[in-house]
């Protein structure tokens, strides 16, 4: 069974306890070392994300395993990749990572 990781970057919090989650951007290959660390480091969220579907909004607490949300912030984020080798694919999604402000959330979606 493979793991693979999307992050969901969060653009504002919609109401108390509900973020949106609006913009996604997915890794391209699975490292499972990397994936643990992040995994362990990473903050539940508090409440709700609303995720666009092809069905419309939905209100997501979990990920598709059934594990809560959670999330890291881009600055926690980043510095989970120093130093690992990667293909120009996630070259590019960090630095996405790195030009957003350090406190953004992004929700980590495992699938």
């Amino acid at each position: 069974m493979s793991l693979s990781l999307r992050f969901i970057f969060v653009k504002w919090e919609h109401s108390p306890g509900r973020i949106l989650g609006y913009e996604r951007l997915s890794l391209s290959h699975q490292d499972y070392e990397l994936f643990d660390r992040i995994r362990a480091e990473a903050t539940p969220i508090d409440g709700v994300l609303l995720s666009y579907e092809d069905e419309g909004i939905k209100d997501r607490s979990d990920d598709p395993y059934g594990t809560q949300l959670t999330f890291l912030t881009a600055h926690r984020l980043a510095k989970h990749f120093e130093g690992v080798e990667m293909e120009a694919w996630d070259a590019a999604v960090l630095a996405f990572v790195k030009a957003l402000p350090p406190s953004t959330r992004i929700v980590l979606w495992w699938s």
